[in-house]
């Protein structure tokens, strides 16, 4: 598969940018309210921002999620190699 997942995840999503509560379960395992308190003090594992006010909703940029996407796969590939052959 040659496409990106930058790429993948606009399609999935229709957009470059999605609104936190449409990915916080699945991306960071977390319940809405949550991840938007963890977003006000920058403290997911991406950069948030909002488009409006205060009161506007929490937004990621789909290259952010892609790329933490592929360095989780990166490091998990260095753990199943080095665990390969340490058996």
């Amino acid at each position: 598969m040659n496409r990106s997942t930058a790429e993948i995840l606009v399609q999935r999503f229709g957009s470059p940018i999605v609104e936190l509560t449409a990915i916080c379960g699945d991306f960071f395992g977390m319940e809405e309210g949550q991840a938007r308190r963890k977003a006000a003090t920058n403290q997911l594992p991406v950069p948030t921002f909002r488009t409006g006010s205060q009161k506007s909703p929490w937004f990621v940029h789909i290259e952010d999620l892609a790329q933490l996407i592929d360095e989780q796969r990166a490091q998990a590939k260095r753990h199943h190699i080095g665990m390969a052959y340490a058996a």
